[in-house]
C-alpha cells in the first residue's frame, strides 16, 4: 500500500532505478548461489544514467545482489532481486513479477541495455545507451537482520546484533543470518556473527548444516571460520551422507583437502552405492550433457586421502568401469598405474571393456585397457 501512494504521489517524468542485486523475502530453501559474470565488475558500484524515447531520465547503480527502484528524490518505489542467466542477461524478480536487463558493448565508459522491470502498477522500460552519472543515491537499511546478512552488510548487523535479537533468529525460521551469509560469500558478514555468538552448528528447515552451506557454495572462507568456532565436520546430510562425501560433489578441492586435513574420511562408497571418486573425478553438467575430467581431485583423494582406487561398489564394479565409459582417458590411465583391474568382473558378469562396449568413448580409451 505504501509503494502504491508513493507512486501515486510522485507522478513525474524523472524515475531513478538503482539495481543492487537483492532477495526481498526469506525462501524455505536456499537457492543455487550464482557467481557473477566477468563483464559485471565493469559496471557495478558506478551510477549509470539514460534518456528514454519519452525523454524519461533513468539512472541505473549496480551493486552486489540487490536493486531498488527509485522516483525523484530517493522514492523508493520498488525493490528485488537478480539472477544472472546466459550471455550479458540480468533476471529482475520483484513482489511484481520478472523483469530483465540484456546488456551490449560493455566498457568503463558505458554500455547500451535492453530491457524493463515489472513495477506495482506498471513495466518500466530500461532500453537505451547509459553514460556515467555522477549522483549518488541512498541505500535503503535492510529492514531484518536476515536481510542484512543476505546482502553481507555488516554494519546492519552491527546494529541489529547489538538488539535483543536472537542472533540465530526465529526460532521457526526456515534459516538463520549465519546461513545466508555462508551461503551468498559474505565472509566478513560470517565472522561478526561467529564472533557475536551464532551458532556454527546450526541446520535449516530443509535439514542442512550451516557448514553443508559453505561446502554447497564452495565458500572456503566460511568454511575455515566455521571449522574453528566448532562446526561439526562429521555431521551427515539428510541423505546420509558424509560432508566430505557432499564436497566431492562440488568443484573445489580446496574444501575437500581442507576436510582431509581435519580428519575427515573418505567413505568407499557414496549414498548411491558407487565409489567415492564417481563425483570427484569429474564435473557433470546437464545442459549439452557435458564432461570435465578432473585428474586432480582423484590424484589428491587417492594419494593425500588414501583412498583406495581398487574398491568395489555394490555393482562389483570398480571406479574403471565409470572412468572408461565416461571417456576420461587420463584418469583411465591414471587408475591403470595404479593396479586397478580392467578384467575383474562385476555382478552382471561383465568386465570393463565388455561395460564400455556401446559407449561413444570406447574408441578413446580402450587401447588403455588392454
Amino acid at each position: 500500500m505504501m509503494i502504491k501512494k508513493l507512486f501515486a504521489k510522485y507522478r513525474s517524468n524523472m524515475l531513478v532505478v538503482t539495481l543492487l542485486l537483492m532477495s526481498t523475502v526469506v525462501p524455505v530453501k536456499l537457492l543455487i548461489a550464482q557467481s557473477a559474470p566477468k563483464w559485471f565488475s565493469t559496471i557495478k558500484n558506478t551510477t549509470w544514467q539514460t534518456k528514454l524515447d519519452n525523454n524519461t531520465s533513468v539512472q541505473l547503480l549496480i551493486e552486489d545482489r540487490r536493486y531498488f527502484i527509485y522516483k525523484g528524490q530517493n522514492v523508493l518505489l520498488d525493490q528485488g532481486s537478480v539472477k544472472f542467466t546466459t550471455g550479458n542477461r540480468i533476471q529482475l524478480r520483484n513482489k511484481n513479477g520478472i523483469g530483465y536487463l540484456k546488456l551490449s558493448a560493455i566498457s568503463k565508459a558505458g554500455f547500451k541495455a535492453e530491457g524493463r522491470v515489472k513495477l506495482t502498477l506498471t513495466d518500466q522500460n530500461l532500453s537505451g545507451q547509459y553514460t556515467k552519472h555522477n549522483k549518488t543515491f541512498e541505500r535503503p537499511m535492510p529492514s531484518s537482520i536476515y536481510l542484512a546478512a543476505r546482502y553481507g552488510d555488516v554494519g546492519a548487523l552491527k546494529g541489529f546484533t547489538r538488539t535483543k535479537i536472537p542472533i540465530d533468529g526465529d526460532k521457526n525460521a526456515p534459516v538463520s543470518p549465519l546461513a545466508y551469509a555462508v551461503y551468498y560469500h559474505h565472509t566478513a558478514a560470517v565472522q561478526l556473527l561467529l564472533d557475536r555468538g551464532a551458532n556454527p552448528n546450526y541446520v535449516t528447515k530443509d535439514k542442512k548444516s550451516v557448514l553443508e552451506l559453505a561446502i554447497e557454495s564452495g565458500h572456503e572462507e566460511a568454511m575455515k571460520l566455521l571449522i574453528v568456532k566448532g562446526a561439526d565436520i562429521n555431521k551427515k546430510t539428510k541423505n546420509g551422507e558424509s560432508l566430505i562425501s557432499k564436497a566431492l560433489e562440488f568443484d573445489s578441492l580446496e574444501v575437500i583437502k581442507m576436510l582431509v586435513l581435519k580428519g575427515a574420511k573418505i567413505p568407499k562408497w557414496d549414498h548411491h552405492g558407487h565409489p567415492a571418486l564417481y563425483h570427484a573425478m569429474a564435473k557433470f553438467a546437464l545442459k549439452g550433457n557435458q564432461v570435465t575430467e578432473r585428474l586432480a581431485f582423484t590424484k589428491y583423494i587417492v594419494e593425500k586421502a588414501g583412498y583406495d582406487p581398487k574398491t568395489i561398489d555394490k555393482h562389483g564394479r570398480n571406479i574403471l568401469f565409470y572412468a572408461a565409459n565416461l571417456g576420461l582417458a587420463d584418469t583411465v590411465k591414471y587408475l591403470r598405474s595404479k593396479g586397478v583391474d580392467a578384467m575383474v568382473k562385476d555382478k552382471q558378469g561383465k568386465n570393463v571393456i565388455d561395460f564400455i562396449a556401446g559407449s561413444e568413448h570406447k574408441a578413446r580409451v580402450m587401447p588403455l585397457l588392454k
